[in-house]
């Protein structure tokens, strides 16, 4: 019998009565679920072992919108050469969200003569369209994307957004049919318009920020997005009038200060489909620069039209060599919304930066310009008296006070920040603790730190292949040694991490962190797996322990967590189940290298680095490791076990191994190591199994998810181009090292769900299945339910989009997608 649960069909019905959204869409369980507002436990990203450490705040709101205001702890946060934000070590604050750019060969709206820009400029064809054509994977093609001829210059590399606010995330890429959008979310981009550096001078200069003159060929700069989620609601980032642009951070090489650019767009402004509104002010003060020593040996040899050339440099490491960026960053000032305002009070942070002889490397010890800088050319004169000009200007601020305020501004409470704050210290967050109006002590956490006076100076130094401290000094040591001196160190690299937290009931929580570790390693073809020698150690930590008390005299809530394969309570020296990502290479060869445009010349070349060449490092969850297998343990002994996708095949029979691409200049048997592939990023790290023991090993809970399968959803993707390197002896010719590869944008979603549950000793089982089935739009349509009596159950739902009518239709154009209008029940 068929049974109309819901039908919402009255056509004159307002819009903002839609506010029920999709149900019955399949979600995994979380392996904790709680908060940190008390004391309790911890949730955690068993796939690369992180615990969302969180401290809630305050909760902003107006109409339908809102969203925390949470101080968030994570642990790849903590390195060496990583400095901390405004709130300390470690620590962010979530409080919006921004976009910001990685930029691929040019900045893609970058609008300079004769040169055609990747995103449309209305003179030249784009990069975006000429990447768009049937043979865009070939090696002709390819050749014609990078030709060095001066008379057909374009960029055909798309820049790269990564977006993160409330809870969305994803990138988005520009191309010739518009933006396409790398998300589980189904989001509308919108381009806010252009600015120009003539726009922004007077503000830029203001801020103790002197730039190359030449810095004004930068005639065109992404002014900001509109982001539009399912529900029909705004987020506007960066802003929408040249005359202001306070939510706009800048960037430019630090030597030269030349081409800056538009690097992140903070959230300005959210607008839900009520016209209720958020906004957000934020304010410049001095530049900042983030630097990495650089150091590089090569050797060539170049035979063109029967002339050779040859030459080499040192083979020995030298830190004093580095590069990186000077940036103009913005810091929140306030958030306006109904009946409401959030005040954020900052200052100038006395806290440790970069070494002077850093800063000024250009320089000797004596403030003179090193020897071997050649200063009859002008425009090292130029670099250095730019150097000289910001060097002093380069200043952090600090969080110190959040103030909530009523509609007539007056405070209702405060939130005080205190630091360990030496010049010779990183920024180091003590405490946070919560007043009210008449500023009485109220709630306050303490947090605790592992010797965070021990990690090293800025510079990237001392540290192991993925940039966390393994107190090694590689200055001077030979290219020879380097994968050895970049080792991970077990006991430095868990030096600066979080500890402890005590909470204002008297309770407090501990962390006990380890070193990552993998029994498989990704082999060099990126098609297999190689085993890997024990131990084998990589970059960053892990949870270990987590310990929750209610009391300083209490027993407390313990989870362990062990990563591993095929653990029960009684087995032991079991193999990690960590698959490492890639091992990092420092050195490239090509010998005798037919060049890309004349086949008769040659190169040989050898390269040694002191950053690794390959072109993977982490996964899409900021980690180089995935594990396959984890286990959390409670302090009775029963545990869940839980199964994750990787690389390789899964319970379900299925691998998630990349895809080749097309390639130039590149020998695909031995060198894919360094290939750009196209990546199956997004179907790895998904639960395939959680299944709940009891002490005595005996299964009461087992659930398992079965992902789509469909050939077809390798057609969802984004034509994209990498040029890696190139080596050239000749401006006319070179070896040109490429690579077109697809960014794959499919929703890679649950198809069928299947839990047989058991009584506490293991026996009597239920099971129960449900299947799904999804529209264009990825949302579920169908889901059929099966029970362990074998009798069946249909659900079927519709949204605005599946009906043509009023006020349906003006909901799709308004992107309002996600409201549920009908649900029908069928019985089997």
């Amino acid at each position: 019998m068929k049974n109309i649960l819901l039908t919402v069909a009255i056509l004159l019905i307002a819009l903002n009565t839609f506010s029920q959204t999709a149900t019955g869409v399949p979600s995994i369980e979380s392996p904790n679920t709680a908060s940190l507002g008390v004391f309790g436990e911890i949730p955690v990203n068993l796939f690369t072992g992180t615990p969302d450490i969180s401290v809630p705040i305050y909760t902003v709101k107006s109409g339908s919108i809102s969203f925390p205001i949470v101080l968030k702890y994570h642990p790849a946060l903590v390195k060496p050469n990583e400095h901390p934000g405004w709130t300390g070590l470690g620590w962010n604050l979530q409080c919006g969200g921004s976009i910001y750019r990685t930029i691929k060969g040019f900045v893609d709206e970058e609008d300079q003569i004769n040169f055609g820009a990747y995103y449309p400029n209305g003179r030249y064809t784009s990069g975006a369209e000429k990447v768009n054509v049937s043979d865009w994977d070939t090696s002709d093609r390819l050749r014609t994307h990078f030709s060095i001829s001066n008379g057909n210059l374009y960029d055909a590399q798309a820049d790269e957004f990564s977006f993160n606010f409330l809870s969305y995330s994803g990138k988005f890429f520009y191309t010739s049919d518009g933006w396409k959008v790398v998300s589980d979310q189904n989001i509308k981009i919108e381009v806010n318009g252009f600015i120009s550096y003539l726009d922004i001078e007077n503000e830029i200069t203001s801020h103790y920020f002197s730039p190359n003159p030449q810095i004004s060929q930068q005639s065109r700069m992404f002014m900001g997005f509109t982001l539009t989620t399912e529900d029909g609601t705004k987020y506007i980032f960066g802003n929408t009038n040249a005359n202001d642009i306070d939510a706009i951070e800048f960037a430019a090489n630090y030597t030269n200060q030349q081409g800056l650019w538009a690097c992140a767009w903070q959230l300005k402004k959210i607008i839900d489909k009520n016209s209720n509104e958020i906004t957000f002010s934020y304010h410049k003060n001095y530049p900042i620069c983030k630097l990495s020593f650089f150091s590089t040996s090569t050797s060539y040899n170049c035979y063109y039209d029967w002339s050779s050339y040859s030459g080499y440099t040192s083979n020995y490491i030298n830190t004093a060599y580095h590069g990186g960026q000077l940036i103009i960053p913005v810091y929140l000032t306030d958030i306006t919304a109904l009946n409401q305002k959030v005040v954020f009070s900052t200052s100038i942070s006395s806290e440790l930066n970069y070494s002077e002889l850093f800063l000024r490397y250009e320089f000797d010890n004596d403030g003179n310009p090193n020897s071997d800088l050649d200063l009859t050319n002008p425009a090292n004169g130029n670099r250095l008296k730019l150097i000289l000009n910001n060097i002093d200007n380069i200043k952090w601020e600090r969080l110190n006070t959040i103030t909530i305020q009523d509609f007539n501004l007056n405070p209702t409470k405060s939130f005080n920040f205190t630091y360990n704050n030496p010049s010779n210290k990183r920024l180091c967050l003590y405490s946070l603790e919560e007043k009210d109006v008449q500023a009485i002590t109220g709630k306050k956490y303490i947090f605790q730190y592992n010797d965070i006076n021990a990690l090293p100076e800025y510079g990237g130094n001392y540290t192991d292949h993925w940039g966390y401290f393994n107190n090694v000094n590689i200055d001077g040591h030979s290219y020879s040694n380097l994968t050895n001196d970049r080792n991970t160190n077990t006991t430095f690299v868990k030096k600066g991490l979080l500890t402890q937290i005590n909470y204002p009931t008297g309770g407090y929580t501990t962390f006990d962190w380890e070193a990552h570790d993998y029994s498989k390693v990704v082999s060099t073809t990126r098609v297999s797996l190689d085993n890997a020698p024990t131990p084998s150690f990589a970059g960053g930590c892990r949870i270990s322990e987590i310990k929750s008390y209610a009391s300083s005299t209490s027993n407390p809530i313990e989870k362990s967590y062990y990563y591993v394969k095929n653990f029960t309570n009684s087995a032991s020296g079991l193999f990690s189940s960590g698959t490492l990502n890639g091992l990092p290479q420092y050195t490239f060869n090509i010998t005798n290298r037919p060049c890309t445009f004349d086949t008769q010349n040659t190169i040989s070349y050898n390269i040694n680095s002191v950053n690794s060449l390959v072109s993977y490092s982490f996964n899409s969850s900021g980690s180089p490791i995935g594990y396959s297998e984890v286990i959390e343990k409670n302090g009775d002994g029963s545990y869940t076990k839980f199964l994750y996708t990787n690389f390789d095949t899964d319970i379900n029979g299925n691998s998630h191994f990349d895809d080749g691409s097309g390639v130039i200049g590149w020998l695909t048997n031995g060198e894919d190591r360094y290939i750009q592939k196209s990546e199956k990023d997004l179907e790895r790290g998904k639960i395939v199994r959680i299944s709940k023991y009891n002490t005595s090993n005996q299964t009461v809970d087992d659930t398992r998810y079965y992902y789509r399968t469909d050939p077809s959803r390798l057609n969802q993707y984004i034509k994209r181009c990498d040029l890696r390197n190139s080596f050239a002896c000749e401006a006319y010719d070179a070896v040109i090292l490429a690579a077109a590869f697809k960014e794959y944008t499919y929703n890679y979603y649950i198809e069928k769900e299947e839990r047989t549950r058991y009584d506490v000793n293991g026996q009597n089982p239920i099971t129960s299945t449900e299947n799904y089935i999804y529209n264009l739009h990825n949302h579920l349509a169908t889901k059929n339910q099966t029970q362990s009596d074998g009798s069946t159950q249909y659900i079927y739902y519709k949204y605005p989009y599946d009906f043509t009518t009023s006020p349906y239709s003006l909901m799709v154009t308004k992107n309002i997608m996600t409201p549920l209008v009908e649900m029908t029940t069928t019985k089997g």
